[in-house]
């Protein structure tokens, strides 16, 4: 199957993401080091409704973007009510973060992990969501 060509830059997916209201989640404490200074591009505060899906997982995983630079995110996972927290379901190293508003997905990888918060590098350009 033929791939479609990226639609967008990460800096203009970033420009045309706007906050969208999100029911408040308890906010878990995030530690910063000396390393988080030495990110490769700015980040921007964000609250962006977007879901985690690979297929690996039974379903998508519902979560908020608190933060979004041009080469990752900050996600928190939310609270669902089947489960306590999404996280009681293992989330895979590498998987598709999708903006269903935006109609735009991004490969992601994993790169920490602390409660329900997650950091993650972006292995791929924006592109239109496929469905």
């Amino acid at each position: 199957m033929e791939s479609k060509a990226p639609s967008a830059s990460p800096a203009s997916l970033i420009a045309r993401l706007k906050p969208r209201p999100v029911k408040p989640q308890p906010r878990v404490p995030i530690e910063t080091t000396a390393s988080d200074e030495n990110r490769r591009s700015r980040r921007q505060t964000a609250c962006l409704q977007a879901s985690i899906e690979s297929d690996r997982l039974s379903e998508p995983i519902a979560c908020v973007i608190r933060n979004l630079s041009a080469t990752g995110a900050r996600i928190e996972l939310i609270r669902t009510e089947r489960k306590v927290f999404a996280s009681e379901e293992r989330i895979p190293d590498v998987f598709v973060l999708s903006f269903r508003l935006e109609k735009t997905e991004v490969d992601c990888e994993m790169i920490w992990r602390r409660a329900d918060t997650i950091g993650v590098r972006f292995r791929s350009l924006p592109r239109q969501s496929r469905s």
